[in-house]
């Protein structure tokens, strides 16, 4: 299993070219650019060390309208986790184009709470894995795990 630590925020330009490079026509040929493959990446990434900044949290919890609260909207962890999630999809290992990959759907279980003026930091974990086949394909499965503290939240 490959298990890659992620410094710093990744850079959202660089990664949403990466993103549509493979559907480009004539580009998609490119080695390394092409996806090709069915059996996803035996690939973990980490990003540690997270700083959660309050007024981040906050201008996120009113766009989607959270009410305000001493801890982070249920849905705020997926937030840090997904520059992972397009890390793992734009790796040169991952046999599916990024763009075009059908989204079913999410599922989030929080175990408590997680409050930001407590914990202050945060670290990510990232991984996908083939579960039910659907059609004669695999479903790919890609999880997050957050964790402040102690206090965990999985997204699926």
């Amino acid at each position: 299993m490959a298990d890659r630590t992620i410094e710093g925020q990744p850079s959202a330009l660089p990664t949403m070219l990466k993103a549509a490079l493979p559907v480009l026509p004539g580009v998609n040929l490119i080695p390394g650019i092409a996806k090709k493959g069915d059996s996803l990446p035996d690939l973990t990434l980490h990003r540690k060390d997270i700083a959660v900044d309050p007024g981040h949290v906050a201008a996120y919890a009113g766009v989607c309208g959270f009410a305000p609260s001493q801890t982070l909207p249920f849905t705020y962890p997926h937030m840090l986790a997904f520059p992972l999630h397009m890390a793992i999809m734009t790796d040169g290992s991952f046999p599916f184009p990024a763009i075009g990959t059908v989204h079913l759907g999410n599922r989030i279980t929080q175990h408590r709470p997680i409050s930001p003026a407590v914990v202050g930091r945060c670290e990510v974990m990232v991984f996908s894995r083939c579960t039910i086949p659907i059609a004669g394909k695999g479903n790919d499965e890609s999880v997050s795990i957050a964790m402040c503290s102690g206090n965990a939240s999985m997204c699926r």
